[in-house]
């Protein structure tokens, strides 16, 4: 099995009440997970997954929307480090 694999997911959140949602919701449950606020309506949520498909299948399209919170873009990656 390679290293673990991340998804960072950047979003657009308009609703006050995102700032409270949970990251890592989907089929399998992440290594880890964590929403960032980068400033008053926009945040990067990071998921580290044990493989890639892990993380690709549980990912939200693009574009997706939910009360108050948008997906802009998502990326993939190798997790190389951790503190």
């Amino acid at each position: 099995m390679g290293p673990p694999s991340r998804t960072m997911t950047a979003l657009d959140m308009t609703h006050p009440q995102a700032r409270h949602m949970a990251p890592g919701r989907g089929t399998f449950g992440p290594l880890g997970a964590y929403l960032v606020a980068v400033d008053d309506s926009h945040g990067v949520s990071i998921e580290v997954f044990e493989t890639e498909e892990q993380a690709r299948a549980t990912a939200p399209p693009e574009g997706a929307e939910a009360p108050g919170v948008r997906v802009d873009t998502i990326q993939f990656g190798a997790v190389i480090g951790s503190a």
